[in-house]
């Protein structure tokens, strides 16, 4: 059997030798021979996996946008995983998975995908050239790192609008929160009971991430090392051992509430303390579960007070007469009513300070004060008695700008 001229191309540059050098791994291609008819090296590629239509195994349009295509294979991945799915295909169909998004989620391989219909990666990035062993490595690692893609960095809420509690692990934790209080409530201080999403150690497993009674052995992959030396494709490297990040533990049974992280997102009930003192949007943190909240204040605007930092102005009315001969008003205050002077001859908008009568300081000593505003309360209907008095009071004033409506038929009826 004949190969075409771009078969033959593409398996003679599987037979190479150089150095590649990404990040902090090196890959060593080591050199191959080859002796033989190439009708015998057909075998290295198989026709029947290349051909297969990753979109369909996928279930996504050929459109599919690249994160459309990671949401769908880890929906699968997760759904026919070994550990999970014990169904005897499940590990094939797993493998299958990983060779689609393998192919669809890099950009150069799915064009020339789209193009020719096969995987120009399939013998050196794999397919066909992987043993069963390899492949399941390979699949577990593509998973892990699409799994690290969705919880390790935002988690699906950042990209798919998944709400807070049902996160898996809580790593799109909120950490702040608003609380409506009273005005009263913020000057005086208070306790409050919040219902607030935190991130605290599993109830199940007790923060250790394993499912009990079980607990870490040591890492099969990297045999306690915490370091990897693999050869894929002709590649040989060394690198941190993704599946103990390095520990040289791993957690062979995942508690099944937490996915092995240790930690999940518990809806808490808890009681704070509100100082006295809190200011409109002022924050503080609390120390919830083990995690820390911080809450922002909002503070409702009093109906007789107006707040400066510390300090409260409050608006007083007295009489006419209170104005002009003098006496007392009381004045209401954030710990009860004050009765303070009022001198005679007191013009509207005069102002008396109580010194002392404000808003305690937040985490410091010492109180504002309370400032009075006066305004002369001016009656709009007068009975007769009332009327008359303020006509003789009229008479004898000298210092009128204009004139005084009424008085000059007041003293024609006096004349008589």
């Amino acid at each position: 059997m004949s190969l075409s001229c771009r078969q033959i191309t593409r398996l003679c540059s599987l037979f190479s030798t150089g150095l590649k050098r990404t990040g902090n791994v090196v890959f060593t291609v080591q050199r191959n021979t080859f002796i033989g008819n190439l009708n015998h090296i057909r075998q290295y590629h198989t026709s029947d996996k290349l051909l297969k239509d990753y979109y369909k195994i996928l279930g996504v349009d050929k459109k599919a946008t690249a994160k459309e295509i990671k949401k769908a294979y880890y929906k699968l991945a997760k759904q026919y995983h070994p550990d999970v799915n014990k169904n005897k295909d499940a590990p094939e169909k797993f493998r299958e998975l990983t060779q689609a998004y393998e192919v669809l989620s890099d950009e150069s391989k799915r064009s020339h995908y789209d193009a020719t219909g096969d995987n120009p990666f399939a013998g050196a990035g794999g397919s066909s050239n992987y043993g069963a062993s390899d492949w399941q490595r390979k699949a577990e690692e593509m998973y892990e790192k699409v799994y690290k893609d969705f919880f390790g960095r935002g988690g699906m809420n950042s990209g798919w609008g998944r709400g807070f509690a049902d996160s898996y692990s809580g790593f799109d934790r909120t950490s702040q929160m608003v609380l409506s209080i009273t005005f009263e409530e913020a000057v005086k201080g208070v306790s409050k009971e919040i219902n607030v999403n935190v991130v605290d150690n599993c109830i199940r497993c007790s923060g250790s991430g394993c499912e009990p009674p079980h607990k870490k052995v040591l890492c099969p992959y990297c045999n306690g090392s915490g370091m990897r030396t693999s050869k894929q494709g002709g590649f040989i490297f060394s690198s941190s051992c993704d599946k103990c990040s390095g520990t040289g533990s791993y957690n062979k049974n995942p508690c099944l509430d937490c996915e092995g992280h240790g930690k999940v997102v518990q809806n808490r009930t808890s009681t704070i303390n509100i100082p006295a003192g809190i200011d409109n949007g002022d924050s503080i943190k609390y120390r919830v579960g083990s995690q820390d909240v911080y809450i922002t204040f909002q503070v409702s605007p009093s109906k007789i007070h107006v707040r400066d930092k510390y300090d409260i102005y409050t608006d007083v009315s007295i009489s006419l007469a209170q104005a002009a001969l003098g006496g007392t008003v009381v004045v209401p205050g954030l710990k009860g009513d004050t009765s303070i002077n009022i001198p005679k001859g007191t013009s509207s908008h005069s102002r008396f300070a109580l010194k002392g009568h404000g808003i305690k300081r937040v985490n410091d000593y010492g109180t504002g004060d309370q400032y009075i505003n006066i305004k002369i309360h001016i009656p709009k209907n007068l009975t007769e008695k009332q009327r008359k008095a303020l006509l003789m009071f009229a008479e004898d004033e000298t210092d009128v700008n204009g004139t005084v409506s009424g008085l000059k038929e007041w003293l024609v009826t006096l004349s008589r």
